[in-house]
């Protein structure tokens, strides 16, 4: 299982991925940036079976909370990781995407 953790340094204390985002709709706005990503990342590895990867994703990242559990914010974007098997075969290990900020503006919304 992944582990990432969002710390707040001013109040010393962990950030939950609500308290990451502007929108209470972040998964939902984040989800066709996150598939296109994982199919080209996935893709390199699988070739013409495309089909099955888009099945696998698709199931991986639908909206319940937990698919979108392990979120890391970086000064550039937020890197959004998925378990062993939830987004592609075990063999693809634990799977991480960089979505930019410029791709999402105005939808990380960090304490100031």
């Amino acid at each position: 299982e992944p582990i990432t953790i969002n710390w707040d340094l001013k109040s010393n204390r962990l950030l939950t991925n609500s308290e990451l985002f502007c929108s209470e709709d972040y998964i939902k706005l984040l989800t066709p940036f996150v598939r296109e990503q994982l199919i080209i990342s996935l893709s390199d590895n699988y070739g013409s079976v495309k089909n099955v990867i888009t099945g696998w994703i698709d199931d991986g990242i639908t909206p319940e909370e937990d698919n979108w559990e392990y979120m890391l914010v970086k000064s550039d974007g937020v890197v959004v990781v998925f378990a062993p098997y939830q987004v592609s075969s075990g063999s693809s290990g634990i799977v991480r995407v960089f979505i930019p900020s410029s791709s999402i503006p105005n939808l990380l919304c960090l304490p100031k």
